[in-house]
């Protein structure tokens, strides 16, 4: 993922939008060329295979990897390379948080697949998402560990994973509803959260 112009000069890339449908991942790239030259747009398929939803593991490339309804995309920087970036994505009807590499490939961040609730500290991969939606991650440059935060939608939770990647509940009860303003984040009812 290291667009270069025509003079080979590399370029900074802007990712512009994610287009998300229910078995491929697509991203709108807008490499815009060092200094200041012409932009030029290109879209690419990097993560999915077109009509497979069925979870077959990790470590695979993310365009031979099937993916099912994913939902919400991240870029964030690889510290084990300068020029990378990490790709995250939550996948909904997978009931899973995953991220591409630099390199191309897949591995899984949250979720065992379970569509339910369970693992709070515990290991993120061994815990259940219930269509997880929107994420955020926050990476260490130093370590290479991400921080990153789910909203587990049907679950009304946010779920957070720390660096050395247990989860936890850190907003919601489960129960859904509105109440709990000036109490505990845990006890807070949230509904669907997105």
């Amino acid at each position: 993922m290291r667009p270069r112009n025509a003079a080979g000069v590399r370029a900074r890339v802007a990712m512009h939008a994610a287009l998300l449908l229910t078995s491929l991942l697509w991203l709108v790239f807008a490499a815009l060329a060092a200094p200041a030259a012409a932009q030029s747009v290109s879209v690419r398929a990097v993560v999915g295979v077109p009509g497979y939803t069925v979870f077959v593991g990790d470590g695979q490339l993310g365009h031979q990897t099937p993916i099912h309804d994913p939902a919400c995309v991240v870029a964030t920087g690889d510290a084990s390379r300068s020029d990378g970036v990490v790709l995250w994505f939550s996948e909904r009807l997978g009931h899973r948080v995953r991220r591409m590499n630099a390199n191309g490939l897949i591995a899984t961040h949250a979720g065992d697949g379970s569509d339910s609730f369970y693992g709070d500290g515990g290991a993120a991969t061994d815990a259940a998402l219930q269509r997880p939606n929107g994420i955020a991650v926050w990476t260490n440059v130093t370590s290479g560990g991400a921080r990153v935060w789910i909203a587990d939608a049907m679950n009304d939770r946010i779920r957070f994973v720390n660096e050395s990647g247990i989860i936890t509940t850190v907003a919601g009860g489960g129960s859904g509803g509105w109440g709990g303003n000036g109490g505990a984040a845990t006890d807070a009812g949230l509904v669907n959260p997105t």
